[in-house]
């Protein structure tokens, strides 16, 4: 079952070079995800990297697993429906270290910290990712957290709570 998010997905990763450039109607969705998540070279690495700090190694690795539960349970069966935070990632949503410098700065904002001239993730910034997107996780239903990792990045889940938050 194709949809529109992969169509726009297979065209993004044709364009930043993850896939040939063939018409996206010509590229499975096999893969699709092989080139966000699985290939050597691939848009999740590229744009989500693990931080250099071995803090976050386990965390980071968490995120892979849930992300690959999500992409193996659709390929067994494409009437799986695959989480809409997944698909965030894979479309280039979730604030990382290749975002717009805005949307980087005001994240730092968001979360409380201290603009650096830069915008860059520092520690204290996935630090601090991780700290809200643990409370936004601890809010939904056991089976639903069972397969949604607690992550270091920008996830509008993570923005919409800390904007929640800062209007309180």
């Amino acid at each position: 079952m194709s949809s529109i998010i992969h169509d726009v997905a297979k065209i993004l990763y044709s364009r930043e070079g993850y896939l040939p450039d063939y018409p996206y109607h010509m590229i499975s969705d096999r893969e699709m995800f092989d080139a966000f998540i699985n290939n050597e070279n691939n848009y999740f690495a590229d744009n989500y990297p693990c931080p250099d700090d071995e803090e976050f190694g386990e965390i980071y690795e968490n995120i892979l697993e849930k992300i690959r539960y999500h992409i193996r349970q659709y390929l067994e069966d494409d009437t799986y429906v695959v989480p809409n935070w997944l698909y965030s990632y894979m479309l280039g949503g979730v604030i990382g270290i290749n975002s717009d410098e805005r949307d980087r700065r005001d994240y730092i904002e968001l979360l409380g910290l201290p603009s650096n001239p830069t915008n860059e993730f520092t520690e204290e910034v996935y630090r601090e990712s991780y700290s809200m997107s643990e409370d936004v996780i601890s809010k939904l239903p056991a089976d639903v957290a069972k397969y949604r990792p607690i992550t270091i990045f920008g996830e509008p889940d993570v923005v919409k709570q800390l904007k929640i938050y800062r209007a309180i």
